[in-house]
């Protein structure tokens, strides 16, 4: 009885595992134009705002610490939702 209920359990842990779902996204190469600087929090830590622009002219921002280094110009793989 115990067997049957692990097999039981086990069997529906590796059910709710799977997904028929296909994927929502699309990988896109975008370029980076744009590097601004900002305080976002009271704590004086200042970050790296990057902005960046595919093909389509669809910008993408992102957030960087300062002691990462970027050049304009650069292009990097993002995911764009389809």
């Amino acid at each position: 009885m115990k067997t049957m209920i692990v097999l039981l359990v086990a069997l529906v842990c590796l059910a709710s595992c799977y997904s028929p779902r296909e994927i929502q996204v699309d990988i896109v190469s975008a370029q980076l134009v744009h590097i601004d600087t900002v305080f976002r929090y009271m704590n004086d830590k200042s970050q790296q705002v990057l902005t960046w622009r595919d093909n389509e002219n669809i910008e993408y921002v992102s957030y960087v610490p300062l002691q990462a280094s970027y050049t304009v110009g650069t292009r990097m793989a993002v995911l764009r939702k389809r």
